[in-house]
C-alpha cells in the first residue's frame, strides 16, 4: 500500500516529533529553511538546502523490576530522536586565509549557528528545567502526556551525500511522558 501522505497511526512518537517540527518551523531564524522533514530523507536535492531533519530513534519503556507501575496504575516511558540541519558546502572559492592565516569555512559557521538556535527553540519548549506541563503533548486517548524534555551535546560535521557535500549539525533530544494504565 502506497504511503498516503498521514502517519500510518496517531502515536505519541507521531506527536512529539510534529511537536518538535513546529516549534522549530515558528522560529524566524528558520525563515530560510527549505524544509522541515520528519524523518531522515536520504537524498536530498541541492535546491532544497539548507534543511532540517527531525527523527525519532528510539521509544523505551522503563520497566525496572516485575509489576513495574502496577500498583500506581502508571507506565513511563522515553522517547529518544534528534535534529539536525544540513547546510551545503558551496564556500570552497571563498577559502583563501587571511593575514593571520586564518579562514572561516562559511557553510560550517552557518550549520553552527543554524543549530544553535534550534537547540534553543527546542529547549524552550521545556524551559529552564525541561519540564512539559505548561505545554505538553497528550496521547491521541488523552491517557498519555509528555511530563520532561532533555537534550544532548551539539556535534557538527560534514554529511556526505552522493551529490554534493554539506556541512551539518545536530543535537539529540529524550522526551519522558507518563501514561495511566487505566
Amino acid at each position: 500500500m502506497p504511503y498516503s501522505g498521514d502517519p500510518p497511526t496517531d502515536t505519541m512518537a507521531d506527536r512529539i516529533e510534529k511537536k518538535i517540527r513546529g516549534l522549530l518551523a515558528a522560529s524566524p531564524d528558520f525563515n530560510d529553511i527549505k524544509v522541515f522533514y520528519r524523518g531522515e530523507p536520504g537524498f536530498v536535492p541541492v535546491k532544497l538546502y539548507p534543511f532540517i531533519v527531525v527523527f525519532l530513534s528510539e521509544e523505551t519503556q522503563a520497566d525496572a523490576v516485575e509489576g513495574y507501575g502496577d500498583s500506581t496504575g502508571l507506565r513511563y516511558y522515553r522517547y529518544d530522536g534528534y535534529v539536525s540541519l544540513e547546510v551545503l558546502f558551496r564556500d570552497t572559492n571563498n577559502l583563501m586565509p587571511d593575514a593571520y592565516r586564518y579562514a572561516d569555512v562559511g557553510s560550517y559557521l552557518e550549520a553552527k549557528e543554524l543549530t544553535q538556535a534550534a537547540f534553543n527553540a527546542v529547549v524552550t519548549w521545556g524551559g529552564p528545567n525541561g519540564q512539559l506541563e505548561n505545554d505538553p503533548v497528550v496521547s491521541f486517548d488523552g491517557k498519555e502526556h509528555s511530563v520532561e524534555l532533555r537534550v544532548d551535546t551539539i556535534t557538527n560535521g560534514l554529511g556526505r551525500r552522493s551529490d554534493n557535500v554539506s556541512n551539518r549539525g545536530n543535537f539529540g533530544f529524550h522526551v519522558y511522558t507518563q501514561r495511566l494504565n487505566y
